[in-house]
């Protein structure tokens, strides 16, 4: 499974023309933008719905764009309301990020969780990646989809594949390559090759 992540202080423009065909690999689009207004809420929200209608919108901390875009789900940064305490205004799903157990813990009522930083990142400058013990030990205590985030891209999705997610969150592994588009293909190629034991050619040639 592989989702995209939009982070709206980071997007190149030029990348919009690249979208459609970056959405043909997407399994969902984590749309995060902390300084946005209302206004640019629904700007962002309802273009990336006309391009992709088909890849579901996940709208990250801000439960008043997500249920404004009528979006598919709402993403709870950790240090968020515990996802409980969210329910009574959004009765969609709801991906609660966590680094640790502790964070786990506190929003184990959320649909999915995105757990990381996997890899160093640009997003996250000098700081190390997550112990993966902190991983496994959330997979341990739950049945809900658990995705990977942080330096996955193409050289390293086919390693994460095997930490036992559910699917990988990418956002410069696929937005900084040359070929988004094809960045986003071989990343979900790859995920798909190692987790359903196919051969090179399976995903390639459907």
């Amino acid at each position: 499974m592989l989702w995209g992540l939009i982070d709206t202080a980071r997007f190149d423009p030029r990348h919009w023309r690249d979208l459609p065909a970056v959405g043909v690999s997407l399994d969902g689009l984590w749309l995060r933008g902390p300084a946005l207004s209302p206004a640019e809420w629904l700007e962002w929200g309802q273009a990336i719905a006309r391009l992709i209608p088909q890849v579901p919108l996940w709208i990250g901390g801000n439960v008043l764009a997500a249920r404004a875009l009528e979006a598919d789900g709402l993403q709870l940064p950790s240090h968020h309301l515990a996802a409980r305490r969210v329910r009574n205004q959004w009765d969609r799903p709801i991906a609660a990020s966590v680094h640790s157990l502790e964070e786990f813990e506190r929003h184990c009522e959320a649909d999915w969780f995105i757990w990381g930083h996997a890899f160093a990142t640009r997003s996250k400058p000098g700081m190390c990646p997550r112990s993966r013990a902190s991983l496994e030990a959330i997979l341990e205590r739950t049945a809900h989809p658990v995705m990977i985030i942080g330096g996955v891209d193409a050289s390293t999705v086919s390693e994460v594949a095997h930490w036992g997610g559910s699917g990988v969150v990418v956002g410069d592994g696929i937005w900084q390559q040359s070929n988004p588009a094809s960045a986003a293909a071989v990343i979900k190629h790859l995920w798909n090759q190692e987790t359903r034991g196919g051969t090179p050619t399976d995903d390639l040639d459907s």
